[in-house]
């Protein structure tokens, strides 16, 4: 069973919200939208159909449901060995109208069909059958964050219902429910991967591996936007149609990738007396194939048929398609001498075509060590110790994951133009390139020891690492008095984080009770080293101004934010602070004037502050056994990482969007309130905005502490199940995300930090029961 984890908490009293849309208003020296007596009206009314009093979440949210079912078989003797499982999946969506079916096979099948060689083969398929909104799911979770409590679901006749009211800011009524369940997107996805491979004893003890892979992936699409009426419950004769991205229509997609890989080793092993050698050479080649296909048609005379040939009008249809390689050189070398000094190097050379001529190849070695002191002779006899290591690594790692031909000016064939009414063809460059990227490169070295004590019964692992990535592959803005064009993919910018982990477990049994317990933390210093420009700027929000920063010398995707200062309290207080707007007010947001030499808050006054990038993580972990039954638990927690929310409901009547019971109870109305946790209600896209800069008063503490999972379970005892041949009987229940401790309140916290939207799928906690049987 599945629910949501977070959920916004709405106001879904009609007249409670009225009556902040009217102050909000009143706040911006705009006239009020309802007014007392329509107010007063609404909150003595029974008729749910004319004033309604609707929870919109609580109609889109459900509990759901999932069936998940495993069956495997394996077996075979030293010549054969085979495995074979199937696996299917039914799962309801938390979002009505949402659901998907999965389907999967893994089979493998090696054999030895000479004394030098073993083949085999391997296959993974499956099936994936979604259905989703036909806007998407995201595009209607906007819908339903912008649904007020006034705007009714279903009438007692049937339909669907549509606002009274004309609120600025909201014109149009996206009826979240009706676009949820009428219609749809039925989306297949097919995903096979399938590789066969040899292993051959050559002379000298040489193993010569080859691999051949083929990874195919497909994509169907069937969407049909219907055209569906709203009611206004006091007009029935004159309904409204629901709109949707589109006019009634139906559009078929096909996606379709094919990547291939051959991958082949030489590998020498050899052993003289304490000295073992491992030696290996190898090649491989990846080859990528994508298309993609839409057919698209309007004018449909109903919702009932729903097929392309049913479109009249608009008939659209288009398609694409690419080719990407990487060619890989790569190889090891290990020696060990007594299993007690151990050596390992590494390198690869990787050549990619997103790069241009000259710039595609890159070389990336490592190197790593280890010493086991702990079996040095002078430690041997300490019987505390079982275990002690000390290690050391090297190593680079290279990255290409940009869009394919950034390195050159392509041309943009869709840049008509109108001249006298009349649309002509036309085509632009509108992104600029970098004919010199290469590879992003990150170098990371490690320093790490592990101890085991008392025969292991206490565990303890630390390293200490340093992590510097150069040329970041990135887009750099550019002004827009240059011609409005996309900056170029560049090797923008250098990037270091240093950091500590530390991992400490204990296992034990007290009688029969057996235990284990354990945790982990991981800090990162994380660092711009290097910057090509000045500063690089992200812009979020609707003020114009950056909201994210890159600069040398701070974490990287810092917030530039305006200094909030509390809130004033009184006339005296604004007329005695640097200007702000001459709408300035009690109640609003004071910023601190950084720039002291002026007495105007302006964008100079914005500061670095805030992490993107957590100072650290860290988790926990608990299990124990007593007579077949377990319990398991895992705990896992993010520490001093911000989170800055926009948009509808992160500020309350945004765009003439609703408000959440926190807004409602803690927004300032008089100086008695004091400093309260929102500034005095307004209009946030259609008002002053003084409130709604990008300050800090707006950043939250995304901090949280989860239960990530936890399982409780009992194995029956064999003589119980001997009699029908079964071997291994176990029911169990399992949690996940059962419990969140955070300060952050508005959406579930383990979200992207840069997403400051809250019109995404929820997370999910889920209660699982199960068998799981052996035969």
């Amino acid at each position: 069973m599945d629910r949501a984890t977070y959920l916004p908490d709405v106001v879904d009293v009609s007249a409670d919200w009225m009556e902040t849309r009217d102050q909000a208003s009143i706040n911006e020296g705009q006239a009020v939208v309802f007014g007392p007596t329509v107010i007063e009206e609404w909150r003595n009314a029974t008729d749910p159909d004319v004033y309604p009093n609707t929870n919109w979440f609580d109609i889109m949210y459900r509990t759901a449901k999932t069936q998940r079912h495993n069956l495997s078989v394996s077996g075979g003797d030293e010549n054969l060995k085979y495995f074979l499982s199937a696996n299917y999946l039914n799962q309801e969506g938390v979002l009505v109208a949402t659901s998907a079916e999965k389907y999967a096979l893994n089979t493998s099948v090696s054999a030895q069909v000479l004394p030098v060689m073993n083949i085999g083969a391997n296959l993974l398929a499956n099936l994936w059958k979604r259905h989703e909104p036909a806007d998407g799911a995201d595009v209607v979770i906007g819908n339903l964050t912008r649904a007020l409590p006034i705007y009714p679901n279903k009438l007692k006749t049937g339909e669907y219902g549509d606002s009274r009211f004309i609120t600025p800011g909201h014109n149009v009524f996206r009826h979240p429910y009706a676009k949820a369940v009428e219609g749809g997107s039925d989306i297949n996805e097919t995903h096979i991967l399938a590789n066969i491979f040899a292993d051959v004893k050559l002379p000298f003890d040489i193993i010569y591996r080859v691999n051949l892979a083929v990874n195919k992936y497909e994509e169907t699409s069937n969407t049909f936007v219907p055209e569906i009426l709203l009611y206004d419950p006091t007009d029935m004769d004159h309904p409204k149609i629901l709109r949707f991205n589109s006019d009634r229509s139906s559009e078929r997609t096909n996606r379709d990738n094919l990547n291939t890989t051959f991958f082949q080793t030489l590998e020498w092993k050899k052993t003289f007396g304490q000295h073992n050698i491992n030696l290996l050479a190898g090649f491989s080649r990846e080859s990528f194939r994508t298309s993609h296909f839409n057919a698209y048609v309007e004018g449909f005379m109903g919702n009932e048929l729903t097929e392309l040939n049913n479109g009249t009008v608009n008939k659209n249809v288009g398609g694409t398609s690419s080719r990407s390689s990487l060619m890989s050189y790569f190889g090891r070398a290990g020696y060990s001498f007594a299993d007690r000094y151990l050596l390992e190097t590494n390198f690869r050379y990787d050549g990619s075509s997103r790069f241009a001529k000259g710039h595609k190849w890159g070389f990336f070695p490592s190197v790593s060590g280890a010493w086991k002191i702990g079996e040095e002779d002078f430690l041997k006899d300490v019987d505390i110790i079982h275990n002690l290591k000390i290690r050391a690594s090297y190593g680079s790692l290279g990255n290409q994951n940009i869009a394919l031909y950034s390195y050159s000016n392509s041309i943009n064939t869709e840049q008509g133009h109108s001249f006298n009414n009349t649309v002509v063809a036309g085509s632009a460059v509108t992104t600029l390139s970098d004919n010199k990227i290469s590879w992003e490169k990150t170098v990371i070295s490690d320093i790490g020891i592990d101890v085991g004590l008392w025969q292991n019964k206490l565990q303890l692992e630390a390293d200490v690492y340093w992590k510097k990535t150069t040329g970041i592959l990135a887009r750099i803005n550019v002004p827009a008095q240059v011609g409005d064009l996309n900056g170029p993919i560049t090797n923008l910018y250098d990037m270091s984080n240093r950091g500590l982990e530390i991992n400490v477990s204990h296992s034990n049994n007290i009688r029969e009770v057996v235990y284990r317990i354990g945790g982990g933390i991981a800090f990162v210093h994380n660092n711009v080293d290097f910057l090509n420009g000045d500063m690089q700027y992200i812009y979020r929000g609707d003020d114009g101004d950056a909201m994210y920063i890159i600069k040398e010398g701070y974490p990287v995707n810092s917030y530039y934010l305006y200094d909030a200062d509390g809130l004033f309290q009184t006339p005296d207080e604004v007329a005695a602070h640097a200007f702000q707007s001459a709408k300035t007010a009690p109640g609003d947001i004071r910023y601190r004037n950084v720039k002291d030499d002026d007495n105007v808050i302006d964008s100079n006054d914005r500061i670095i502050t805030g992490r993107t990038v957590p100072k650290f993580t860290y988790n926990f972990q608990l299990a124990l056994n007593y007579k077949g039954i377990d319990l398991s638990a895992l705990f896992q927690g993010v520490q001093s990482v911000d989170m800055y929310p926009q948009g509808n409901l992160a500020y309350p009547n945004y765009n003439g969007a609703g408000i959440t019971k926190d807004q409602l109870a803690n927004s300032w109305r008089s100086p008695a309130d004091g400093q309260t946790k929102y500034p005095r209600f307004g209009l946030p896209k259609r008002g002053s905005r003084q409130n709604y800069k990008n300050s800090t008063f707006w950043l939250r503490d995304g901090s949280y502490l989860r239960l990530k999972n936890v399982q409780l379970s009992y194995t029956l005892p064999a003589r119980w199940i001997s009699s029908v041949s079964v071997s291994n009987l176990k029911v169990f229940v399992n949690g996940q995300n059962l419990l969140t401790f955070s300060k952050f309140k508005e959406t579930d916290p383990e979200r992207g930090v840069m997403n400051e939207d809250f019109a995404e799928y929820n997370s999910i906690k889920t209660i699982t029961f199960g068998l799981d049987v052996t035969f």
